[in-house]
């Protein structure tokens, strides 16, 4: 007969009796006991820790739900992405009460940035827990499977949208036909697209006609697009990579439109009988080969800034300004392809009204020191007050040329010295040099100096490419020796 072995159990240590014949009903009863004692040793120190652990008392789970949900709000960006390392996901991975706090906290919930594939369960749960407020929308994203994943899980919540902004490929821009469909709550609405992959486009449509909130529109497509908005409550709107006469059409429809921005891809002047009045237009900024001056009244523009790449030509800005009238007061001037001679005139067309001047400056053959002659004469720009210049680092004689043209058209004109600026803007490659040892030169300048003992608040910002730095001055900031 085969002896019983013994061997203790690998868990709690008890000892076990293995038996190579059959167990009499003795030895069952004895083992049954001996597992109830098991269980009841095991059952005691389960109570015992159980208790201790729930005797420790974790600070920030005694907030009130409603001092946590604050805090939550203040960690999330105001585009979130659903990624389950950022908030407001992430704090659903902490503990049970973090979860149901932030899942009970729609503002966590009511915008997100979309930039990859994202399952479709998660965005329908992000879109759920946003409760009834209204949703903030940023697509990011070249693929049109992930982009009709999104459009099918946000559009049974198109009626809280409210701020939208698309990039997405051409071909997904026919989902943004909305014709009729009632959008009560969105006010703002940006569109571009990928180009590539795309050639097999030839049109899209953008129509959003009942959004009654609707304020502002951006427009960056392909110029092959049509596009049936409600122009008529616009007060803001951008428009890329548009003909001339769709823009015309356009702008005959803005009554109340207030800041556009337009760059017209075409350079043939269309038949208009008469010039489109834009009446409350405040701000303009426009650039592309076009002649879109020539064929607008605006008589309450007050910002004026033409793009790099723009045509116009002085006597067209001069026949646009007066025949409007308005009262402009900050214009955006790019010089780097104009003589001094086009840029005197220019000065010479700008309305008395003119307070601050921007000028945009590049690589170009016309020394620097030539440019800045027109600006010694007071009687152009009367009224002038600030000056801004951005562009490229200049050679320390177009330093000198330019600050002694501000110092003597500021000795001569009648602005006071509380309100005379000059600002300089330049981003280029220093070299050898950092930003900073590039400003400490150019500080050094007796010029300068001169300037600013004149009572011309000066503000110097040095940009560096390649990771060079940047660095200010501010004359308002030097403490005098």
């Amino acid at each position: 007969m085969a002896s019983p072995t013994t061997h203790c159990c690998p868990h709690c240590g008890f000892r076990l009796v293995q038996c190579t014949h059959p167990r009499s009903r003795d030895d069952m009863r004895h083992r049954l006991a001996h597992l109830n004692s098991l269980i009841v040793a095991l059952t005691a120190e389960r109570d015992s820790l159980q208790a201790e652990s729930d005797a420790i008392v974790y600070p920030i789970l005694c907030l009130p739900p409603e001092t946590t949900a604050e805090i939550f709000g203040h960690c999330v960006g105001r585009k979130p992405i659903p990624s389950p390392s950022a908030a407001p996901l992430l704090l659903t991975q902490v503990c049970r009460q973090w979860r149901q706090v932030a899942l009970a906290t729609p503002r966590l919930w009511k915008s997100f940035a979309f930039n990859q594939p994202v399952p479709r369960e998660v965005l329908k749960m992000w879109l759920s827990a946003s409760g009834s407020l209204p949703l903030g929308l940023t697509v990011a994203s070249g693929d049109s499977d992930a982009v009709d994943v999104m459009f099918g899980a946000s559009l049974e919540h198109s009626r809280r949208w409210g701020e939208m902004t698309f990039t997405i490929p051409l071909s997904c821009l026919p989902r943004l036909h909305f014709g009729d469909e009632f959008l009560p709550l969105l006010r703002k609405i940006s569109v571009s697209n990928y180009y590539s992959g795309d050639s097999d486009v030839v049109s899209h449509t953008i129509a959003i006609r009942n959004a009654p909130a609707l304020r502002e529109a951006h427009i960056n497509t392909a110029p092959r697009g049509n596009f049936d908005l409600p122009w008529h409550q616009l007060t803001t709107l951008t428009l890329r990579n548009i003909n001339l006469a769709d823009c015309l059409s356009i702008l005959e429809q803005c009554s109340v439109l207030q800041h556009l921005s337009i760059t017209t891809v075409d350079s043939i002047a269309p038949a208009v009988p008469s010039p489109v009045h834009v009446p409350r237009l405040e701000s303009l900024r426009m650039s592309g080969n076009n002649f879109l001056l020539d064929y607008l009244t605006i008589p309450h523009l007050r910002t004026l800034a033409l793009g790099d790449h723009s045509s116009l030509d002085p006597e067209s800005l001069e026949a646009f300004i007066h025949r409007s009238k308005s009262p402009l007061c900050d214009i955006e001037l790019p010089i780097l392809q104009i003589t001094p001679e086009t840029f005197q005139a220019f000065l010479h067309a700008f309305p008395d009204s003119v307070r601050h001047l921007r000028l945009n400056w590049g690589p170009r053959k016309c020394p620097a020191t030539e440019m800045f002659a027109p600006l010694e004469t007071p009687n152009v720009l009367p009224r002038l007050e600030q000056l801004t210049f951005r562009g490229r680092h200049l050679a320390a004689d177009g330093y000198r040329a330019l600050f002694e043209a501000v110092r003597c058209r500021h000795a001569a004109s009648k602005v006071t010295f509380q309100s005379a600026r000059l600002d300089l803007v330049l981003r280029d490659y220093f070299s050898s040099r950092t930003p900073q040892q590039a400003l400490d030169d150019l500080t050094k300048e007796d010029s300068l100096s001169a300037l600013i003992a004149q009572g011309v608040r000066v503000r110097l910002v040095l940009a560096g490419l390649l990771n060079q730095g940047r660095a200010v001055f501010d004359s308002m900031e030097v403490v005098p020796p």
